[in-house]
């Protein structure tokens, strides 16, 4: 394997090629990392209600899977960001990989939930390790200017993967077994692992246009508190830790709630959760990234102004979908839907990062996002869980069973605030992403020192929190 590569000799071409000096090699190894880590951490949730007839265990218990996952990639998310920006990135993501994928298959063959949960702490730490360094690494690898599209591939795969994890994994299930689903889609790790550790290490900022110091070495302490004052980058983790949270809920119970409520089979279920989800995402993903590069120079903090109008939008109709009552044919394109508006929204905030961060601290920015986005995401699960065992109905079935519905209609609306906080965030990327370049902003023109009027953040606040409050009174 090479070792990191100069920039003096590093490619230069990054116009002579429409993908830029690199080609396509990086973003088709990460974004198929991204597919099979998709369908391996929610293959799980796809045979749920086969594993707790087999091991035995509540609504709540179940939840508690999902928060394992997430309590472990608190504890490593923030050190897996601060080694993204001090090793060989390739080797890191593909030697944890590995790892990570015979952790899954181990959890199929498990003889208790005590077990199970062990496995699953583990597997939430494999998880949190790669996303810092992918993301650092893909900034390296293509330019600005074409990061938009790059990221709205990469950022959907995880959620096609999820799809096909629970489409296939149910189907699977329902044939053979959760077992065999379990340890069959853990398999596919290993390819993945291979073709990225056969990339290229570029240089840090190797890819920016305008070049500013990369310093190396940066003490843990100082990285993460350069990073935190970040205003944007604040807003942003504020809002990431918010979406994260309610969106983790439906994954985890999607397909419990339809074979519940709609009195679908295992596999049936699994189809329905997963296809609006799979062509929401594709279909919101690249438009997302293609709307961020499209008005990239032309609106000051595009890349917020998009995450925030697709997160309030996606938001009130997901919440809306999960109203009793609410015909199958109407809900699953309305998922489907909210699910592109805000998988929509991730290439624009992964953009924003890779922009006003310094590249030298982008694995450590990644790596707060990271746990940031675990934060909440360890409670709702287990929450929702909650509220249904308190709410219980009669399901599809005719079985006294916990209102998930309920349960979403009650989650769902924090990501409004997320979106309120993303809004107010933008007024500050200008400034940052000159920062970031090693520009002092009180050298220029009071023109490119831009900043949304107060007046504009006010109302679309104020807008915001109005539509948080009916999300709320719908759960009456």
């Amino acid at each position: 394997m090479t070792a990191v590569e100069d920039p003096a000799t590093a490619p230069t071409t990054s116009h002579a090629r429409p993908w830029g000096a690199y080609g396509k090699a990086p973003l088709i190894a990460l974004a198929l990392l991204g597919l099979i880590e998709g369908m391996e951490k929610r293959v799980l949730p796809a045979v749920l209600s086969l594993v707790q007839d087999d091991l035995g265990f509540s609504d709540f218990q179940a939840g508690l899977l999902d928060t394992a996952i997430i309590v472990a990639a608190l504890l490593v998310a923030l050190p897996a960001g601060l080694l993204a920006d001090r090793v060989d990135r390739r080797r890191f993501i593909a030697g944890t990989f590995v790892v990570w994928s015979g952790l899954v298959a181990l959890s199929g063959t498990v003889k208790g939930y005590g077990q199970l949960l062990g496995l699953r702490a583990l597997i939430g730490g494999g998880d949190a390790v790669n996303d810092p360094a992918a993301q650092s690494l893909l900034a390296d690898y293509y330019a600005p200017e074409r990061r938009g599209r790059v990221y709205g591939i990469h950022r959907v795969t995880p959620v096609v993967g999820a799809a096909l994890g629970l489409g296939v994994g149910a189907a699977l299930g329902a044939l053979f077994g959760w077992r065999v689903a379990v340890v069959v889609l853990a398999a596919p790790g290993l390819l993945a692992a291979l073709l990225v550790l056969r990339l290229r290490e570029p240089a840090r900022g190797a890819s920016e246009l305008i070049a500013g110091p990369v310093p190396d070495g940066v003490p843990a302490r100082v990285a993460v508190r350069a990073v935190l004052a970040i205003p944007s980058l604040r807003a942003l983790v504020l809002a990431t830790a918010l979406t994260s949270g309610a969106l983790s809920a439906v994954a985890f119970w999607g397909v419990v709630f339809f074979q519940r409520a709609a009195g679908l089979s295992l596999a049936e279920a699994g189809t329905v959760a997963g296809v609006p989800v799979l062509f929401g995402a594709l279909a919101g993903s690249l438009a997302g990234g293609w709307l961020v590069d499209r008005l990239r120079g032309r609106i000051a903090g595009a890349a917020l102004l998009v995450a925030a109008a697709f997160t309030a939008l996606g938001s009130l109709l997901f919440t809306l979908s999960f109203l009793d009552g609410v015909p199958l044919l109407v809900r699953l394109p309305m998922q489907g839907v909210s699910v592109g508006l805000l998988v929509g929204s991730l290439p624009a905030t992964t953009v924003l990062t890779s922009e006003v961060v310094p590249p030298a601290l982008r694995g450590t920015a990644f790596g707060l996002l990271k746990l940031s986005s675990n934060v909440l995401a360890a409670l709702f699960p287990p929450l929702v869980g909650l509220i249904a065992d308190m709410n219980q109905v009669i399901a599809a079935d005719g079985v006294l069973r916990g209102d998930l519905g309920l349960g979403f209609r009650c989650t769902l609306p924090a990501i409004l605030v997320a979106s309120a906080l993303l809004w107010r965030g933008r007024c500050h990327v200008a400034r940052d992403t000159l920062v970031a370049q090693g520009i002092d902003p009180a050298t220029l023109p009071p023109s490119v020192r831009e900043r949304m009027p107060a007046s504009w953040q006010l109302t679309a606040t104020v807008v915001l929190l109005g539509l948080g409050v009916l999300a709320l009174l719908l759960v009456a």
